[in-house]
């Protein structure tokens, strides 16, 4: 009996000491190496394109707009806006790079309208000649001037021909 627990101890012994060979391949490929988290902080997101987008003023300075009439601004092709100011129409060209965006010389018609609605009108106009950046807020394109300072707060236009 002492031989045969020996032999059961020695055999034990060698097999526990022999290298375990896989029972199957492995079939899944490694997973991919996770990007380098300074990679995503070096470049921020570029600003979704205006092109083709239309808008209606919500502030002007921060002001809330007349709920009568409503400035609206559309970002056509070919480097051209155009739009509402609340009594006249008006148009020209923009470049639009980045996150950058600056209006050229607007033409407008010459209509008369009553004072506040003019004023309104003037403020709008100022604050589009102000600008040289926009962001994206929550759904609203903010138009910022040359400090990143908000000028106008535009909400998506749905009914570009109103």
């Amino acid at each position: 009996m002492r031989r045969l627990l020996a032999f059961g101890l020695a055999l034990l012994s060698i097999c526990a000491c022999s290298p375990r060979q896989p029972s199957a391949p492995d079939t899944a490929p490694p997973p991919p190496p996770p990007p380098p988290p300074s990679a995503s902080k070096q470049q921020p997101a570029e600003p979704p394109a205006l092109a083709g987008t239309a808008w209606v003023v919500e502030r002007i300075e921060g002001q809330e707009e007349l709920k009568n009439r409503r400035s609206t601004l559309e970002f056509l092709e070919e480097a051209r806006a155009a739009g509402g100011g609340g009594c006249n129409r008006y148009g020209g060209p923009v470049q639009i790079q980045g996150a950058t965006v600056r209006f050229g010389e607007l033409l407008s018609t010459k209509m008369a309208c009553d004072a506040p609605l003019m004023e309104q009108e003037q403020k709008f106009f100022s604050a589009l000649a102000a600008v040289r950046g926009y962001r994206m807020e929550e759904g609203r394109l903010v138009l910022l001037d040359e400090a990143g300072e908000p000028r106008l707060r535009l909400a998506p236009n749905n009914d570009p021909s109103s």
